[in-house]
């Protein structure tokens, strides 16, 4: 029997192995990992999770084959679910309404209508149980849908197992140990110093387990009446933790073994674009940090998965304001009607890092501009990792050097920016007349020019500024975690980058969307619209 990735072409001969494929070669962080099973839809975000899924639900399933599908099925409404938690729960809403339901069990003639006294049965007859001790009308089986037995490839696409396997697959441990440093400083704010002492002690650990695994092997030898001299047992545990990839790695030698090495593989192994320092007088040392647009966008667009999410610009038909494009800004530019281009969402904001009411007040204010690509979905746009660092510099500059001198570097890398809007104030005039003594707040003004900004930008909940303004929190938590105040630009426009390249690493599609439990329900329950739509989409 063949375990299948669902994401690339990878067959396994045991689900172990499988779960060990999904760990090296599609798990970052961020990532939902879909359950191995092809006949179940969940996905998790965490590691424990997939393991708490697959231990509470897939195990009486390991050793099954997966063209057959177990179901539990409702005798009342003829609903099916796939695990038995979510059966029993669908009984109980029966029960707290009161309908009679039958004992699920067989040889039990059990019925009543009560939630507590269904239950308390089922716990003092009935447990513990299995499945072979359902009723046969409860229990069903049926084959895969046809799209998920196209899952299953032939031998010809399995992955090579020979000697080039074991090479490639401790570089991929190295890789994950990579990427575990790396979010440990970028995504958790865990100091330089402190990832150092971390790898120093790790690889102690390592060299010092040398006697254990020397008994091990003793005991192994023992057991099965092997004589092996000493010195070649010695030897042999020597080669076993020179050659182990977490010892190769933390080593003197390896690439995590200083931190100036493991700086060196960040760069080299994982996709940071660095900022780069912009001087505005060198006298007074007053300079700002701005990230490369064009560098960032070559990247983002190298990888698959993001390229697929944010170049797929499908023509806007709709007469309803649905997206920018059906906005006047976008219809009226030449440059947008020639061919599919990239949009570009601009956003500046001053922020403070640290406590506003505190007597730093105002004395490490930072100006910071992002971007976020208008050609994403608006579900993937919101997500803080598709919002992009453009330029982060003291407040107190900006207004001595003026916005000319700061957005320089980026006007030189944008192609079109522009803006117009016509304002009619009608609104304030017809709210006067009808509530006159109503006293007017500056919203009221700002709620005049909504009319005319939807009809230039098209729904402007797809240009909203609150994920923008999300977005400082990464850089509020950076200065508390690190406390460096001496070039704060410099740190947060680092770290900013190196967390971007450890969610860039990632190989899967970018999902908005996380599913963690399934039930169903017969199609004669739903809205008669619904069912038409659900056959047109299903049946045909």
């Amino acid at each position: 029997m063949k375990w299948s990735c669902k994401v690339c072409r990878y067959n396994a001969t045991t689900r172990g192995d499988l779960l060990q494929h999904y760990r090296l070669q599609h798990w970052p962080s961020g990532t939902s990992v879909a359950c191995l099973h092809l006949d179940c839809p969940c996905s998790f975000k965490t590691w424990t999770a997939l393991r708490t899924h697959l231990s509470r639900y897939h195990t009486q399933d390991e050793d099954r084959k997966p063209e057959v599908i177990l179901s539990l099925k409702c005798v009342l409404c003829s609903s099916i679910y796939t695990n038995e938690k979510e059966y029993f729960q669908h009984l109980g809403n029966h029960l707290k309404s009161h309908e009679t339901t039958e004992c699920v069990f067989i040889g039990c003639a059990f019925k009543t209508n009560i939630y507590g006294t269904f239950f308390t049965h089922k716990s003092r007859k009935h447990n513990p149980h299995s499945l072979e001790d359902f009723k046969p009308d409860v229990i069903g089986k049926h084959q895969t849908l046809p799209n998920e037995t196209d899952l299953i490839v032939s031998d010809q696409t399995c992955e090579d197992t020979g000697p080039n396997q074991s090479t490639e697959s401790s570089k991929e441990i190295i890789r994950t140990i990579g990427s575990l440093l790396l979010k440990l400083e970028s995504v958790y704010n865990v100091s330089s110093k402190c990832i150092d002492e971390l790898v120093e002690e790790l690889n102690f650990i390592c060299t010092a387990s040398a006697p254990v695994i020397q008994q091990v092997v003793h005991r192994s030898l023992e057991k099965y009446s092997c004589a092996v001299e000493e010195d070649v047992v010695t030897e042999l545990v020597e080669e076993l933790c020179k050659s182990h990839p977490l010892s190769s790695a933390l080593g003197v030698n390896g690439p995590f073994g200083s931190s100036f090495k493991r700086k060196k593989y960040l760069k080299e192994h994982f996709d940071i674009v660095e900022p780069v320092e912009y001087i505005l007088n060198s006298h007074e040392k007053l300079s700002f940090q701005y990230v490369p647009l064009l560098q960032t966008l070559q990247h983002i667009l190298a990888k698959k998965y993001l390229a697929d999410a944010v170049l797929k610009i499908l023509p806007c038909t709709s007469t309803q304001y649905e997206s920018y494009q059906n906005g006047t800004h976008f219809k009226n530019n030449e440059f947008f009607s020639e061919e599919p281009r990239i949009s570009l969402i601009l956003y500046i904001d001053d922020f403070e890092v640290c406590n506003p009411l505190g007597t730093s007040r105002k004395k490490h204010k930072i100006t910071g501009v992002y971007w976020a690509l208008a050609n994403a979905p608006p579900e993937v746009r919101s997500t803080l990792t598709a919002i992009h660092l453009s330029i982060l510099c003291k407040a107190v500059d900006v207004k001595r050097f003026g916005y000319e001198a700061i957005l320089e570097p980026l006007l030189k890398e944008l192609s079109v920016l522009e803006q117009e809007g016509v304002f009619v104030p009608k609104h304030r005039q017809r709210l006067q007349e009808v509530f006159p003594n109503l006293k007017l707040t500056p919203k009221h003004h700002y709620l005049e020019h909504y009319p005319a900004l939807i009809e230039a930008f098209g729904p402007l909940v797809n240009v909203w500024t609150m994920r923008f303004e999300a977005k400082h929190r990464f850089f509020k938590r950076v200065v508390r975690f690190t406390g460096n105040f001496k070039n704060v630009l410099l740190s947060l426009s680092t770290k900013h980058q190196m967390m971007m390249a450890y969610h860039w690493q990632r190989n899967t599609s970018m999902s908005a969307l996380s599913v963690s439990k399934v039930s169903s329900v017969p199609l004669e329950v739903l809205d008669g619209r619904i069912q038409e739509s659900v056959k047109e989409l299903f049946l045909n």
